[in-house]
């Protein structure tokens, strides 16, 4: 597992840019599938916007905390679609059945971003890639742990 200490916000948009750039280059049988996991201001909202900013998302990006789901359309060779969702308000995974979430993340052209995806774990399929952020012990520091090469 990779464990690497942030010590700002900036360091937190680079590592979720490096992430992108080398999810982006791979083509799959299936979605690319980020699930990320962490405390309440941990930098998950700022990860997704630096990501999304990576794979050419311009407009201005915020967490769909009440519309749950957001689709960023892309100009991509390979890649049409990113979704964000923001699973803060979500008790049970079937309160999410009317997204239809197994087509999107079969959709290997799709991009699917999840916050607060620990919430979810039972419908989350086996290739997504967690990540956790977590509070440092300094103000601005972060701690990102993942179980992939990057």
């Amino acid at each position: 597992m990779s464990r690497i200490v942030l010590a700002s916000k900036k360091a937190t948009q680079e590592i979720a840019q490096k992430i992108a750039r080398k999810l982006l280059n791979e083509k799959r049988e299936h979605a690319i599938l980020i699930a990320l996991q962490g405390e309440l201001g941990a930098g998950k909202t700022t990860f997704v916007q630096s990501f999304l900013k990576a794979c050419g998302v311009r407009r201005r990006i915020t967490s769909p905390t009440f519309l749950i789901m957001r689709r960023y359309p892309l100009v991509h060779e390979y890649y049409s679609d990113v979704y964000h969702l923001d699973l803060y308000r979500i008790t049970f995974s079937r309160e999410l059945d009317v997204f239809k979430l197994p087509a999107i993340f079969e959709n290997r052209h799709n991009i699917i971003l999840m916050e607060w995806a620990d919430k979810i774990k039972d419908i989350v399929p086996d290739f997504a890639h967690w990540i956790a952020l977590l509070h440092g012990t300094h103000e601005n520091e972060r701690v990102i742990s993942f179980q992939f090469d990057i």
